[in-house]
């Protein structure tokens, strides 16, 4: 009777295929391609797709799952993994991205499923560019067989939300007041295995907290967040500038600093939100509404300016800035940023400064733009952990370097100290991180320095191209936000490189490839070392600099795309420090438990 049972499901499972092929196909577990550095993941390749009868690309509905049905199948997908298109955009529009600018490049995102069950935190994406290839990358969970699941597999949420609490409880964080943001099944990839487990998204006061959690226990926990530095009146650029201007900025016109994209609070209880008439924002910037003023102007600048490059909003709207904000404990030298977790966000949320620690931190236009850079990235890169955290970090500064053509970020939140080493800025009194660092990536300074410092490989990288002139500085700006569009969710140093080269090819026809790999060399990141093959990617020679000039009709760039720079432990934190240095709150460490897996017959072979 049991065998017959399973019969049954299976054979649903692959007559219910042809008629999901439309709408998002099935898919199985991709083999493991390379030695991977999340046991439980593969690291796919970024692949090229071409429609071979037609001798070009159809980008129709219908064509391109029936293209990426068949580059899959090649490399031996399983009947019963399904990659099922999702809404592009949090908000749920089924439609794809089209970055605006020069970019035009088109990005459909999907998820993988086993029934009806995601996977957790597994994706693939196609990203089709106006030279008319479709990349295709994503991670594909290393599985060695999929059975059916059915929901009493699945611990009761009560108790893995008992379980998440309990994890907080145990690094030291008060759980009393918690709100339940999210809590939905999935299918947890360990050892091979993939076991149900509940995604648990918990808020407490400002922050939240996501956790996945199986019959074992929590399997992987951490904040969820990201760390930040951070006609309206403003400083033009900081107050060791000095100036000031009046931005012009959108409003809604109903008192407030609020536009489509942007709103303020404030969390002084003296100084209310600030409210004023005719839309004219012009307290001076000693009142304690400049923080809030300041704050609304930079961001909507960066947006401004990351939007004239080729970025679409992604994401719920508005983002909340808030204002005059003290955390837990009295800590008035952080701020923090934290993406949409379900129910809440996203959010910007600022401090003040001590005058010792750090001093004006929303009135530095270089951490609106920081911060914001993180939601850019966010759009792609939700991973935090490994090398996707050191991404993150020199992206964004890259960004900022970008739209202010100034290589120290920073440079008025930063007190000068008598006593160098107690700075938490990497040149003292001036940038809290800079682009002129002689740091290479895997060098004696990268390997004992943190992440966030770790980030300024990325952004030094980007530095350096724009100050050799080997690319037009007008460019750069599009350079970085379409690197964005080629990154995957889990993303590794290699991930980057070959992003920058997508995107130089897709904007540029590859026209500045040779000095992206001579500077990425020049970090420490050369395509030899990172194991970046150009000629065997593309299937063809690299062409030469007349060659590229003329060959505009030439596929796309193909690169490896990488989930991540280490195994997924829970020493990895979802926190990224945007602009400090030190967490609002302690990491989360939680002692990883192999799951009970769930009773499933067992196989006297390989599932159709």
């Amino acid at each position: 009777m049991l065998k017959q049972y399973i019969s049954v499901l299976l054979t649903m499972g692959l007559i219910l295929c042809p008629a999901m092929l439309h709408a998002g196909s099935l898919f199985p577990t991709l083999p493991k391609m390379i030695e991977t550095e999340w046991q439980s993941h593969s690291i796919m390749q970024s692949t090229r797709l071409r429609h071979s009868a037609a001798g070009g690309l159809s980008l129709d509905h219908y064509d391109r799952h029936r293209v990426l049905r068949e580059i899959l199948q090649i490399r031996g997908v399983h009947p019963l993994m399904q990659l099922v298109e999702r809404p592009s955009d949090y908000e749920g529009a089924r439609q794809g991205i089209r970055l605006t600018g020069a970019a035009h490049l088109n990005v459909r995102h999907y998820l993988l499923r086993v029934g009806k069950y995601d996977v957790c935190d597994a994706n693939f994406r196609t990203v089709e560019s106006p030279s008319g290839t479709l990349n295709a990358m994503g991670v594909i969970p290393n599985v060695s067989a999929v059975y059916p699941f059915v929901d009493d597999a699945w611990p009761g949420k009560d108790e893995a939300v008992s379980s998440a609490l309990s994890s907080l409880m145990a690094a030291g964080v008060d759980p009393r007041s918690y709100i339940l943001t999210q809590a939905s099944m999935c299918l947890y990839p360990e050892h091979e295995q993939l076991t149900p487990a509940w995604k648990i998204v918990l808020r407490i006061g400002h922050v939240p907290y996501q956790f996945y959690v199986g019959d074992a226990g929590v399997l992987e926990g951490d904040i969820l967040g990201f760390d930040i530095d951070a006609k309206v009146r403003a400083y033009r650029k900081n107050p060791k500038d000095g100036q000031i201007s009046d931005f012009t900025v959108n409003v809604t016109g109903d008192g407030f600093l609020t536009n489509e994209y942007f709103t303020t609070t404030s969390s002084d209880p003296a100084r209310p939100r600030q409210q004023a008439s005719n839309n004219i924002f012009a307290q001076s910037m000693s009142s304690g509404y400049a923080p809030e003023q300041s704050a609304f102007a930079h961001v909507n600048e960066h947006f401004d300016f990351a939007s004239s490059k080729g970025y679409l909003w992604k994401g719920p709207k508005p983002l909340t800035v808030k204002t005059n904000v003290t955390f837990s404990g009295g800590d008035v030298n952080n701020a923090l940023y934290t993406p949409f977790d379900g129910r809440f966000g996203p959010f910007i949320i600022i401090a003040n400064g001590d005058g010792v620690g750090f001093q004006g931190l929303a009135l530095d236009s270089d951490v609106a733009s920081h911060e914001f850079g993180h939601h850019i990235i966010f759009g792609s890169v939700t991973s935090t952990q490994g090398e996707s955290l050191v991404i993150h970090e020199g992206l964004s500064d890259a960004i900022a370097f970008m739209k202010s053509g100034d290589g120290c970020l920073g440079e008025s939140i930063c007190p000068v100290k008598a006593n160098p080493s107690d700075s938490r800025c990497q040149i003292n009194g001036a940038c809290l991180r800079s682009g002129s660092t002689s740091m290479k990536y895997g060098d004696s300074t990268y390997n004992s320095t943190q992440s966030h410092f770790k980030g300024q490989i990325v952004s030094g990288l980007f530095w350096d191209l724009y100050q050799s002139g080997k690319i037009p500085k007008d460019e750069m700006g599009k350079l970085a936000i379409g690197t964005v569009a080629y990154l995957p969710a889990r993303a590794n140093i290699a991930a980057l490189v070959t992003a920058i080269l997508d995107a130089d090819f897709a904007l540029f026809n590859r026209q500045y490839q040779s000095a992206i790999i001579e500077a990425a060399a020049g970090r420490g990141m050369g395509v030899d070392k990172l194991g970046i093959n150009l000629a065997s990617i593309d299937g063809i020679a690299p062409p030469s600099e007349e060659e590229s000039k003329s060959k505009s009709d030439r596929g796309g760039f193909l690169g490896l795309c990488s989930i991540g720079s280490g195994h997924m432990s829970m020493e990895s934190s979802l926190l990224i420090a945007i602009i400090l240095i030190l967490p609002i709150a302690a990491q989360i460490i939680v002692t990883r438990r192999r799951p009970v897996l769930v009773p499933i017959p067992k196989k006297t072979g390989k599932v159709p």
